[in-house]
């Protein structure tokens, strides 16, 4: 209702997305959130009534947000998945609009192009259907201790979004945290075959063979990593594959 008072007559279309924008992170102030550990795990910030009320979120948070306000706006707004991260598409009469509202409400930095290799055809840069975006929701919701029937609300995340790297990711970790080594590898390999540009998938996939027993076959995944890494077929997180290493050892 504020919004509308708010919108001059004249102003539709981009016009409208725009005014929208300013409101959501001027006069509401909602805000993103990051991590400096990078993990991204706390649910506040992404569950819609606790981004609500605080005014702050993740980046799944900010665009649910944004969608629910723009959908009572009557904006032409869908929710877009890139490399471990969510933003948000205007796509009028009037163009095509990408909004990140991590970046103020600017245009999403590009995914890093890596010489030889590239993610599945068609799982970022497209607008998600309602039941994609839903997932996103779910699967936070199916990694929080303490909420009944927890993991169901994870296996209908990936159900929802089988092309989601990430859900699987999430899966496997909630896999391995209940000692199901398998379950864990068969995810964590799903996610690194949509986007095998991604090298935590392919760590944490060695690190579940790690704790199986699978000491030769967990060695020889990080000695892969570390292989793609320097040929360009993989992002480089030396980092993490330390700490592999260390776990390892």
């Amino acid at each position: 209702a504020e919004f509308r008072r708010a919108l001059p007559r004249a102003c539709a279309g981009r016009c409208a997305l725009r005014a929208l924008v300013r409101m959501f992170l001027g006069r509401w102030r909602f805000r993103a959130v990051v991590d400096p550990n990078g993990l991204y795990v706390d649910a506040r910030y992404d569950l819609l009534h606790d981004v609500l009320a605080s005014r702050e979120g993740y980046c799944e948070g900010l665009s649910v947000a944004f969608l629910a306000l723009g959908q009572r706006a009557g904006l032409p707004l869908r929710g877009v998945l890139s490399r471990q991260h969510v933003y948000v598409r205007y796509d009028g009469v009037d163009g095509v609009v990408d909004v990140d509202l991590t970046r103020e409400g600017r245009a999403p930095e590009p995914d890093p192009a890596l010489p030889r290799c590239a993610p599945r055809p068609g799982v970022y840069g497209r607008a998600l259907g309602g039941r994609e975006m839903a997932a996103q929701v779910l699967s936070v919701v199916g990694i929080l201790d303490g909420i009944e029937a927890r993991r169901a609300w994870i296996d209908l995340a990936v159900q929802l979004a089988p092309n989601d790297p990430d859900l699987r990711n999430n899966r496997g970790a909630d896999r391995e945290a209940r000692y199901d080594f398998e379950g864990a590898s068969t995810d964590y390999r799903a996610a690194a075959a949509i986007d095998p540009c991604v090298a935590f998938y392919r760590v944490n996939l060695a690190g579940a063979l790690r704790r199986a027993g699978r000491l030769d076959e967990a060695g020889a995944a990080l000695d892969a990593v570390e292989r793609d890494a320097r040929g360009g077929a993989l992002e480089d997180d030396p980092l993490y594959v330390a700490l592999a290493r260390g776990d390892l050892a």
